[in-house]
């Protein structure tokens, strides 16, 4: 977002006509203010921040249940399952900075003995 203001500041031009200020603008400026829009109704970000990844295995069926575990423990924590080859991940948490993290996986180790924190993208945290 910081570089979409500093990018909006930079192309902008400003002339001043008889009838008051007349604004150009960069067709790019509405193209990223469309993506940016996009990104925000799909609850997408850019927001680097930190989870806990509680588990991993090469068994989607393993993870699942380790998720519905997790869950029935902690339902206000957003539980994530991804993909990379040729494990499935199961992390936890949109935490925004590394001490909220770390201090639920204080909480968690002692039911997920292998929690650690890591950092990566996160989504917007929720508003309950």
């Amino acid at each position: 977002m910081k570089n979409l203001i500093l990018l909006f500041t930079v192309i902008q031009f400003f002339a001043f006509g008889q009838d008051g200020v007349i604004y150009h603008q960069d067709g790019k400026i509405d193209q990223l203010i469309q993506q940016q829009a996009q990104d925000n109704s799909l609850g997408n970000s850019n927001l680097t921040g930190f989870r806990i990844q509680i588990n991993f295995d090469e068994v989607r069926q393993t993870i699942e249940t380790e998720r519905d575990r997790f869950l029935s423990i902690y339902p206000e924590i957003t539980a994530y399952i991804t993909f990379n080859a040729p494990n499935f991940y199961l992390k936890v948490g949109d935490y925004r900075s590394s001490l909220d993290a770390e201090s639920d996986k204080v909480k968690l180790i002692q039911q997920f003995p292998s929690a650690f924190v890591l950092k990566e993208k996160i989504n917007l945290p929720r508003l309950d």
